[in-house]
């Protein structure tokens, strides 16, 4: 269990530096909420990374989806346990961190 929180907390680290909103983990499916529309530089620049790298590494594993303003990734589970699922997360943020040159912003934070 002390495992599991552990995890959840690099999870949300993780995320905020990979610019999530939410990280919604449910039995079925896991949905990363995006920023708001109102963040134009995101929606510019740094969303057609993100769609290019997800299609081009994840187009099995992660779809987008829309809902009104709000941009999501959903993720449907089909993992072996919760700390797989926790394992993958962490590991796609840190990617999307990489891929958005954030990683030198998390070492001065550090």
């Amino acid at each position: 269990m002390v495992k599991r929180l552990t995890a959840i907390s690099y999870l949300k680290y993780y995320a905020s530096y990979a610019l999530f909103e939410r990280v919604n983990m449910q039995r079925e499916r896991t949905i990363i909420i995006l920023p708001k529309g109102e963040r134009e530089d995101y929606y510019k620049y740094k969303f057609v990374e993100l769609m290019r790298f997800v299609l081009d590494n994840y187009k099995k594993t992660i779809t987008f989806k829309q809902d009104k303003d709000i941009m999501k990734l959903v993720i449907t589970n089909n993992f072996e346990s919760p700390e797989k699922l926790l394992a993958f997360l962490i590991k796609f943020c840190n990617e999307v961190i990489e891929l958005f040159n954030v990683k030198e912003t998390i070492e001065k934070d550090s």
